[in-house]
């Protein structure tokens, strides 16, 4: 599975995937890029202090300016599923019959 490539797909033609906002971290304290290294989201304590969730993390790359969203993980999957970055390229979607109704949305 070639990670780098399918990635690279995403953040070249992130509205292809659903994806409006690239730059800025979903969960974060604020700034340009809304990513402070001191602040990650899901660490528990005062150290967190003024850190919140955007309301549509389905729309971002990035969760916390460290992790991607479960959206671009999900996005990585159906690559891979597909046949797409994967050597032998094998449909897994067709070849298994899988549905993913429920995978492909996001919040």
């Amino acid at each position: 599975m070639d990670n780098y490539n399918a990635s690279i797909e995403i953040f070249t033609n992130p509205s292809n995937y659903g994806f409006t906002n690239t730059l800025q971290a979903c969960c974060g304290s604020g700034g340009p890029y809304n990513y402070n290294s001191a602040f990650t989201c899901g660490n528990i304590g005062s150290r967190c202090q003024g850190q919140s969730a955007c309301a549509t993390p389905g729309s971002y790359v990035s969760w916390d300016g460290i992790r991607y969203t479960d959206a671009f993980y999900r996005q990585i999957a159906k690559f891979f599923l597909n046949g797409q970055f994967i050597t032998p390229a094998l449909n897994l979607t067709a070849e298994c019959r899988l549905k993913f109704d429920d995978f492909y949305k996001s919040s």
